[in-house]
């Protein structure tokens, strides 16, 4: 994983500080530096395995793997070591030379911490978001079925619908109850919308069947396709190629706070080198 590599001090930099000639005031501050990298280098040590963890997550939901339970698991500890390690890093108090390279490193770590909090919410709303919406499957087939009788009476078909009605009620009621990391909510606001206008839509038609409302009724269905299409909107999907390209930009910026990270570790040690 590229941004966990950027978290890396150059060994050779590290040497380099230590091994340095000079004497007096500027080998106190090359030892203090010195000493600092070390420190910091023990915690990124740490860090390499949760880091890769959340990485392998992240490809998986990208490339719309589904996670297993005891994946989902690692990335929610790895979410936790990061934070705990986060912590640590924080408590160091680097010596003056140091400060502003402590400065990019606590901003790093705090969008490495930021980023594995959204894809380990990720871990957990992605399952939840499907078994949410698995009656929908069984209800719109048992609709179907009815609505496809051609001797079923108007009575039955509203009496269907009815049914494919409240069995969306407990769907929509699982989906606003879900917390989605920023990147999924337009999917997820989108989604509960869209069964909330096909509830309208096929109380209308249950209603128009019943009062024998024949020339109301085409109306009625073209209204219910609508809503059953409506998060395949352009806006919908504008929102949400915007919310992926929002969490991507995030990712990127790591990798420039890491050429900073470098660049100042250079500076470094050319300065007290």
């Amino acid at each position: 994983m590229r941004r966990a590599l950027r978290l890396g001090l150059a060994a050779a930099a590290i040497c380099c500080l230590a091994a340095a000639c000079g004497g007096g005031k500027s080998t106190a501050r090359r030892d203090a530096v010195a000493s600092y990298i070390l420190r910091v280098d023990a915690i990124e040590q740490r860090l390499a395995k949760p880091l890769l963890d959340v990485s392998k997550a992240n490809r998986d939901f990208a490339g719309a793997k589904a996670s297993s339970p005891a994946s989902r698991r690692e990335l929610v500890q790895a979410e936790a070591t990061i934070g705990r390690l986060g912590r640590r890093l924080r408590a160091l108090t680097p010596p003056p030379d140091a400060a502003h390279l402590h400065a990019l490193l606590l901003a790093f770590v705090a969008r490495e911490e930021q980023i594995a909090s959204e894809v380990a919410d990720l871990a957990v709303f992605i399952p939840a978001f499907d078994a949410a919406l698995k009656p929908i499957l069984p209800a719109g087939a048992a609709l179907r079925q009815v609505l496809a009788r051609t001797k079923a009476t108007a009575a039955e078909k509203a009496a269907a619908l009815d049914g494919y009605d409240a069995a969306l009620e407990p769907v929509i009621a699982k989906l606003e109850a879900l917390h989605p990391p920023p990147a999924s909510r337009p999917v997820w606001s989108e989604q509960i919308a869209t069964l909330k206008g096909v509830r309208a839509a096929v109380a209308a038609l249950a209603a128009g069947l019943r009062a024998d409302k024949a020339a109301a009724i085409p109306a009625l269905l073209h209204r219910l396709s609508e809503a059953a299409v409506a998060n395949r909107s352009v806006a919908a999907q504008k929102a949400q190629i915007a919310a992926v390209k929002a969490y991507d930009a995030k990712v990127k910026s790591l990798n420039a706070l890491g050429s900073r990270i470098s660049d100042e570790e250079a500076r470094l040690q050319k300065q007290l080198g």
